[in-house]
């Protein structure tokens, strides 16, 4: 369970930072454990047919500069006092690196390099069925990350999901691969994608759980920091994407 610490940094959090993980959800499951984790997002179904606009219709440029402007005007684009604060906390023990929509985490343990990576716009499918809402509040939706742990030559690959602060896993495989070329081309389909993780014994997942939990340092603040740092990294591309959409415009 999440500890009580972490519950007041997470519903203080503006809405306007929980509700933007909703924008983009997959349209169906990710491959597992094939595809890397920044894999194309399908096109979405859009609700809109191309048809001329009437003469008071506002023009793309004035609609952009309108949304721009909503997500800006408090702030948005600023990582809260609380995030930012658990950031500091993860960073005594790991390495926070920004690249895009995708954030890694690492460090070492012992002579093994571990990676936590996720894409901030890869909720899970179905996320109603993880969360708990409460009154008054849009919960935070649950998002999928990778654990890679590689030690001589070969590479533990664990995928997860955050949430509520409490880490789940849901996959697990092995490959000769180092983490770098998981991590840009996922694990060949030539290769073993590793078991069905709710086919493996009672105590092996326990035990992969406890793994997670107690050596590889995956406990509840970075679990948190997960699914928070995604929501506040997704609130950040969409902003950029408003700000060149409008560049490219005459």
């Amino acid at each position: 369970m999440m500890n009580n610490a972490l519950l007041p940094i997470r519903s203080s959090l503006p809405k306007a930072i929980r509700r933007t993980s909703c924008r983009l959800i997959r349209s169906g499951p990710p491959s597992r454990l094939v595809s890397p984790i920044r894999q194309a997002f399908p096109a979405s179904q859009s609700a809109f047919a191309l048809r001329p606009f009437s003469s008071g219709a506002q023009t793309l440029s004035d609609v952009l500069a309108r949304e721009l402007a909503e997500e800006t005007e408090e702030g948005r684009d600023q990582i809260p006092e609380e995030l930012a604060e658990l950031k500091s906390s993860i960073e005594k023990d790991w390495k926070v690196v920004d690249d895009g929509a995708i954030t890694r985490l690492i460090r070492s343990i012992g002579a093994s390099k571990v990676v936590v990576s996720f894409h901030c716009q890869d909720t899970v499918d179905g996320a109603e069925d993880y969360v708990e809402e409460e009154e008054g509040e849009e919960p935070a939706l649950p998002f999928r990350f990778e654990i890679l742990v590689s030690k001589a030559g070969n590479t533990l690959v664990l995928n997860c999901i955050s949430n509520a602060g409490e880490t789940t896993v849901d996959g697990v495989a092995m490959t000769t691969e180092d983490i770098e070329s998981v991590q840009a081309n996922g694990i060949g389909r030539n290769n073993y994608q590793g078991p069905e993780f709710q086919e493996l014994a009672e105590d092996l997942q326990e035990a992969l759980h406890e793994y997670v939990f107690s050596e590889l340092g995956i406990d509840e603040d970075v679990s948190a920091f997960v699914s928070m740092y995604a929501d506040y990294k997704e609130q950040v591309q969409y902003i950029g994407f408003l700000t060149n959409v409008s560049k490219v415009l005459p």
